[in-house]
């Protein structure tokens, strides 16, 4: 059967030829819109940052992409370019990302994916942005009581995981009851490529295509503010 994800680590021809399908793009996808919004940033009053992506090893081969680019691995010989830059954007381990930050200033901004969502809601920096998949404004309220209770059944207890959970599983559920008992493997890749603009619970609007397999591209950068102790809204990316 075809793979239907929250999101995955790279949205490569590769990955749609499975076929796999993701309600949002993937983590490659992130740190290219991380990575042209950090150069836009001005740091230590100069026009503009030049963000350094740091990879941790375990997540490396899968990010090949990347290794092109201007990305050092978390390792000791690249420890002073990395306590040098200007802003970092990282991948990896909550281990690695530990190690990081004992590598780096507090006040060094640090750019993390949708990969370190559960790390970013612990760390302490003083300049710390999360790019995150693109949600819909409005939660029924309903919605959201069910929601909770899926996630203490599931013994998932962070909230941004159990959404994207959530709306996997309904979303599974809803092509399962449209296709009907003779569900074969082409009738619930046709089914999926024609869903146009389904809104989701807690996801953003998702449209999908035979050339098509991610639901939606569009991201949410947020910075987490020490003096309110929240997330704020910084822009769509």
């Amino acid at each position: 059967m075809p793979v239907l994800e929250p999101i995955g680590l790279s949205t490569d021809k590769a990955l749609i030829e499975k076929p796999a399908f993701y309600l949002s793009s993937g983590i490659d996808d992130q740190l290219e819109k991380l990575w042209r919004f950090a150069q836009t940033q001005p740091v230590n009053n100069t026009a503009q940052s030049l963000p350094l992506i740091v990879v941790g090893r375990t997540i490396n081969s899968q990010l090949t992409e990347f290794n092109s680019q201007a990305a050092l691995l978390l390792e000791d010989e690249n420890v002073p370019a990395i306590r040098a830059a200007q802003a970092i954007i990282f991948i990896g381990t909550s281990p690695e990302l530990s190690q990081l930050k004992r590598l780096i200033l507090d006040t060094t901004p640090l750019y993390l994916t949708s990969f370190n969502a559960l790390d970013a809601q612990t760390i302490k920096h003083a300049k710390l942005y999360l790019s995150l998949p693109r949600s819909t404004p409005r939660v029924n309220s309903t919605v959201e009581r069910q929601r909770q209770a899926f996630a203490a059944h599931q013994g998932i207890d962070n909230a941004l995981l159990s959404r994207h959970v959530w709306d996997t599983s309904k979303l599974f559920a809803t092509l399962l009851k449209q296709s009907g008992h003779k569900l074969t493997r082409k009738k619930w890749i046709k089914k999926i490529e024609t869903l146009y603009r389904y809104q989701s619970d807690f996801s953003d609007q998702l449209t999908f295509r035979h050339n098509k397999h991610i639901g939606s591209n569009k991201n949410a950068l947020v910075r987490y503010s020490p003096q309110s102790q929240r997330w704020q809204f910084v822009k769509t990316l």
